[in-house]
């Protein structure tokens, strides 16, 4: 067996912005939003997203992160990298319309995406941690097809079906 190489596909990146770039940093008790830098020069692992194995920061940029605080150690949760936005992108064109149901809010990428799909009807989050939700939601969409619910229930702590049924009830 004989590996081909091939030279990696690169996306080049000029100032770096997402919506999530307008949210500021803060902390709501476990949970946190922050600024980190990256240098011009930077690779950062595309994983094949709209072709691309990796992209290259042409100048400096700045990501935000969500973090949790887990055992005292502040944990990424969701990061604005250009990885994540266009995944979230992709994800966002394969939804089937007409109501799309989203499990997590993190920083709200994929409702950014979504909101720009007229076709679909409804956009509703569920999440579990309120703090995330007063943190992000502001600065979700204004758009009268989206709404956000909080939910204690997590998909370790009872059945999948119980959880999909009781969503289904709403």
């Amino acid at each position: 067996m004989s590996i081909t190489y091939r030279e990696p596909i690169l996306m080049p990146i000029w100032d770096w912005r997402t919506p999530a770039t307008d949210i500021p940093e803060q902390s709501l008790n476990n949970f946190r939003v922050i600024k980190r830098g990256v240098r011009a020069g930077t690779a950062w692992p595309m994983c094949g997203t709209l072709g691309y194995d990796y992209c290259i920061f042409m100048e400096d940029a700045t990501l935000t992160i969500l973090q949790e605080s887990i055992n005292g150690k502040w944990r990424d949760w969701m990061v604005d990298s250009p990885y994540e936005w266009y995944a979230m992108g992709e994800f966002a064109l394969r939804a089937k319309p007409t109501n799309i149901l989203v499990g997590g809010l993190g920083l709200g990428l994929i409702v950014h995406h979504l909101a720009l799909r007229k076709d679909l009807e409804k956009i509703t989050i569920i999440e579990v941690s309120k703090d995330v939700i007063d943190m992000i939601s502001p600065y979700l969409p204004h758009d009268d097809r989206i709404a956000v619910s909080y939910t204690h229930l997590r998909a370790h702590e009872t059945s999948l079906h119980l959880v999909c049924r009781l969503l289904l009830e709403k």
